[in-house]
């Protein structure tokens, strides 16, 4: 009998909330509204989220309450990357050299 290997990254058992705000695809200012939104209780708890170690298990949960934000920093992504095209087509027209 023959055993293959897939080489993965080791999973990371520990997330900082920049990692965490990365690895969910967010910026760190949507994360900590979202942790404000959805987790803490009141201001006196807003100062513990920069000191808050967050577990893969946190990031699933948090994956499916950030889902409208990754959606909606796609389609801004998305806009931006058609505007760049339509300016760089305005300076630069299809057909003619530079």
């Amino acid at each position: 009998m023959t055993s293959s290997t897939i080489a993965t990254r080791p999973q990371k058992m520990h997330f900082s909330e920049t990692e965490a705000a990365h690895e969910l695809g967010i910026t760190l200012d949507q994360f900590r509204t979202l942790i404000r939104q959805h987790i803490t209780y009141g201001q006196e708890e807003d100062g513990n989220i920069t000191n808050t170690i967050f577990q893969p298990s946190d990031l699933l949960l948090l994956r499916f309450l950030s889902g409208p934000l990754r959606e909606r920093n796609a389609a801004l992504r998305a806009e931006a990357e058609q505007a760049a095209a339509l300016r760089a087509d305005v300076l630069e027209p299809a057909g003619q050299p530079a």
